[in-house]
């Protein structure tokens, strides 16, 4: 029979950062008819229980990653549990495992369907969680524990607890981002860029060059000069994780990748220039005299078939735009009267 009842715990809750610590009695101190045994029990060395390993304050995981929050305690001097279990301490208290004192095993609550398992070996108790879910974010998983310990032929209760907040982001990721909207004039580009993410993510636009900060907003405009050539990223942070996209400003790019022999199967051909440029490039076309027979943003150019004669025809391309063009680049077309299908094909050759 317990003659006597002391409470002492060690409490680890509050904010990021805080640790807030309560010792209301520890090993039977704040008792004042055992402050004498007390003193003399500690200098011949006994121990009491106490944590020997708790998970921070606060704990940060990724929505939909495995989680495990472990305490390892230890026991000295004839101290048993009379009780344990693992809770979610919020508006409402939620058990999620009791221990089985016999077999010193943690059941978990066949109601919380939060947690997949807690294991129990030795003086470890791990609470495992996998996939974690969002709605888990924000709340305070604990650990109690009731010991009962002898002190000069009384015995007393203690217990103890032990906290870490919770919290569960979604990863930032950039959804949409444009850089097409071209002003009247041609002297200014509009840069927008969306994200998604939980907490909702803040977004930055920076300049590579300088790694200087351009604005805080998801919507940045440009002013097209030599001086404002660069690389410019959209960073969606939340605090606890982030994404990013870069574009650069500058004279257009051909692109390698089209094929630069084509092949004329009946009555038409599309060739293909493809460009990259902030802002978008035109894509230019001109016949072997120099005229300019063609222009998109697309690149494409439909050729029809003129005569019924075997032949090569010879193209070029180039990119453009107000902060520059590109060299010309040569695109072969040879027409074949023997083939027959509406089809257009491509040697692949570059």
């Amino acid at each position: 029979m317990i003659s006597n009842h002391i409470t002492g715990y060690n409490e680890r809750v509050g904010n990021a950062g805080t640790i807030y610590s309560k010792q209301n009695t520890s090993c039977g101190r704040g008792a004042w008819l055992f402050i004498i045994i007390e003193m003399w029990l500690l200098s011949t060395g006994v121990q009491c229980f106490q944590w020997i390993a708790e998970p921070s304050n606060h704990t940060i995981t990724e929505s939909g990653k495995n989680v495990s929050i472990s305490w390892r305690y230890v026991l000295e001097n004839g101290e048993q549990p009379i009780s344990s279990k693992i809770y979610n301490d919020g508006e409402k208290t939620i058990t999620i495992a009791t221990m089985n004192i016999l077999k010193k095993k943690y059941l978990l609550n066949e109601e919380y369907d939060g947690a997949a398992k807690a294991i129990s070996e030795n003086s470890t108790v791990t609470l495992e969680f996998f996939f974690i879910k969002k709605n888990l974010a924000d709340k305070e998983f604990c650990i109690h524990m009731a010991i009962s310990v002898y002190r000069a032929t009384k015995e007393f209760s203690k217990e103890y607890r032990s906290c870490t907040k919770l919290s569960v982001y979604v990863h930032p990721r950039i959804v949409y981002h444009s850089h097409n909207i071209i002003k009247p004039n041609g002297s200014t580009v509009e840069l927008k860029c969306n994200a998604t993410g939980d907490p909702e993510p803040s977004i930055t636009w920076t300049k590579v060059t300088n790694n200087s900060v351009l604005t805080n907003s998801s919507l940045m405009t440009v002013n097209i000069t030599q001086q404002a050539f660069g690389e410019y990223c959209c960073i969606a942070d939340n605090k606890y994780a982030n994404d990013t996209y870069c574009i650069t400003i500058g004279d257009p790019l051909l692109s390698n990748t089209a094929p630069t022999n084509y092949t004329m199967i009946n009555n038409s051909v599309t060739i293909i220039c493809l460009a990259t440029g902030i802002p978008i490039p035109t894509i230019e076309w001109t016949n072997l005299s120099g005229n300019i027979i063609h222009q998109s943003k697309d690149g494409n150019y439909t050729i029809p078939f003129k005569q019924c004669k075997n032949e090569t025809w010879t193209y070029y391309c180039r990119a453009w735009s107000i902060t520059g063009k590109t060299p010309n680049k040569k695109i072969s077309v040879y027409v074949n009267t023997m083939m027959q299908h509406c089809k257009q094909t491509s040697t692949g050759k570059t």
